[in-house]
């Protein structure tokens, strides 16, 4: 198998990137020449690197035009909400890039695109998001953003008959996550015996291992006939877990406990996850695993033991990026 992936130095797109390596598959990245590979760099030689720019529709379609890849794969973007002052920027890297990956996909003749997409094109709600529909309006103009990506896919996929799917995650976390990032910002300030800031822990969120992610990704590119018809498919865990209850887990792991009890006016929060029979039949169609929260969060745990030299001395403020 040949696969195209967009963003592959990345968090999502690197976990990707290993595992169709893993598979043997034949592998392409398109990275900026400013890119920072510490992601890659001990599989960087099995990889074949192509460095041009996503804005530019030129360098995607040489790109893609001399590999002929069988599954183009998109990862890129900025994965957080920016203030106004850098809008401009978000709406480039996501919506504007990811329309120059799906024309220049379209007009080389690709047939199956997987696109990463996000549960903040949907809002906050204690009902599950169902893969044809949201609950309400985006979450920030991150999620703004999103929405028109997944639209935007979704026409083009229908239009000319192409198997361009949204594969919209959750909570994904997992190896070579960003420190700012909630798991990791736990892990690195109990390794450091500092005290993690825990915002908001009522909120429930839909946590998913990224190895899941990329199984389900290297499944659905082996298994394309299983994907007849879908436009959109929802990636995350089925069980609703508070924040404060991952937090716990955390604790646990590093011998210490989490005080926080969620009390009765704190029940209602913000809920972010995906209805469960949907999530089940989706990866008990491509016969992928779901890896249960404690496990995941174990092996992400001893990942970072083991890799803290990859941030600074601290293990919080900023990974050496």
């Amino acid at each position: 198998m040949r696969v195209f992936i967009a963003g592959g130095s990345g968090f999502i797109g690197s976990s990707v990137v290993r595992k169709f390596l893993k598979e043997n598959a034949e592998v392409h990245v398109l990275i900026r020449k400013t890119s920072n590979l510490w992601r890659l760099e001990d599989i960087k030689e099995q990889v074949n690197l192509h460095y041009g720019e996503l804005s530019l529709q030129s360098d995607v379609e040489a790109v893609i035009k001399s590999i002929k890849p069988d599954v183009v794969i998109n990862c890129s973007g900025i994965v957080r909400d920016v203030i106004l002052d850098d809008q401009h920027d978000l709406i480039r890297s996501n919506l504007v890039n990811t329309i120059n990956l799906v024309n220049v996909s379209l007009r080389s003749g690709v047939e199956t695109l997987f696109h990463t997409g996000s549960a903040k094109e949907c809002s906050f709600s204690n009902k599950p998001i169902l893969v044809n529909r949201c609950n309400g309006s985006p979450i920030g103009l991150y999620g703004v953003v999103k929405r028109a990506e997944r639209y935007y896919i979704d026409m083009i996929s229908r239009n000319f008959g192409k198997s361009y799917i949204n594969f919209r995650l959750f909570t994904p976390f997992g190896f070579f996550d960003a420190p700012f990032r909630l798991i990791p910002h736990i892990i690195l300030s109990l390794l450091h015996n500092k005290e993690p800031e825990i915002r908001n822990p009522a909120d429930g969120r839909s946590f998913i291992f990224l190895e899941d992610v990329a199984n389900i990704y290297y499944a659905a590119a082996k298994n394309p006939d299983k994907l007849s018809g879908l436009t959109v498919v929802n990636l995350g865990s089925p069980k609703l877990t508070t924040v404060a209850d991952m937090a716990s887990l955390l604790y646990k792991m590093f011998d210490r406990h989490y005080a926080y009890e969620i009390e009765e006016q704190d029940k209602v929060r913000e809920y972010l996850f995906p209805e469960e029979r949907e999530v089940m039949k989706f990866f008990s169609t491509l016969k992928v695993n779901l890896t249960p929260l404690q496990e995941g969060l174990t092996r992400t745990v001893k990942w970072f033991i083991a890799n803290e030299n990859f941030y600074s001395d601290d293990g919080i403020i900023s990974a050496k990026l």
